[in-house]
């Protein structure tokens, strides 16, 4: 069987089975090396491979991004959530 999944990637495990994508892909940001600022996660039955760009306030308030590439057991998943930053000084 092979290891191979729709991302292009090659996954950890041999018995490794992609489920389900997200964004641009895994592997498309790791080989892209462009200045498009995409994210993509590939879900697999062991797995959850993750590249792109992340976006987070610093300590003085300031969006900031960096580059992440994450792969995270699915037994180590416990739940998700999203921060919603709405500057007033904006308004």
């Amino acid at each position: 069987m092979s290891n191979k999944g729709n991302y292009g990637g090659t996954f950890c495990a041999p018995d490794e089975r992609q489920i389900s994508t997200i964004g641009s892909g895994y592997m498309a940001n790791i080989i892209s090396d462009s200045n498009v600022s995409k994210a993509g996660a590939t879900l697999t039955n062991k797995r959850i491979y993750f590249s792109g760009s992340v976006y987070t306030l610093n300590h003085r308030g300031h969006f900031v991004s960096y580059k992440q590439r994450k792969i995270v057991n699915i037994n180590d998943v416990t739940g998700t959530g999203y921060v919603f930053y709405r500057p007033l000084h904006y308004i």
